[in-house]
């Protein structure tokens, strides 16, 4: 019975992290300015502290849209900002 409690506490805790984690990655505004080459909003996300590993559901992140969209210097500030 004690080995199942702790199993059940286990589970919720690693729940309650995946969600966590899942929650914190939706923030997609960063990917947006890339993706609509907003440099200037970029550069404010970036100092808010948003996340520049976020993907989309399909793998692109903010560096991969400054790439696509050959936006050197907006692939730059990402890079120096990564985590």
């Amino acid at each position: 019975m004690r080995n199942n409690i702790r199993l059940v506490g286990r589970s919720i805790v690693a729940l309650l992290a995946t969600t966590s984690l899942a929650a914190a990655s939706t923030d997609l505004r960063l990917v947006d300015a890339a993706k609509t080459q907003d440099a200037e909003a970029v550069r404010r996300l970036l100092k808010q502290g948003v996340s520049v590993n976020v993907s989309q559901p399909d793998g692109f992140t903010a560096l991969h849209w400054a790439a696509q969209r050959d936006k050197a210097d907006m692939a730059d500030l990402l890079i120096r900002a990564g985590e």
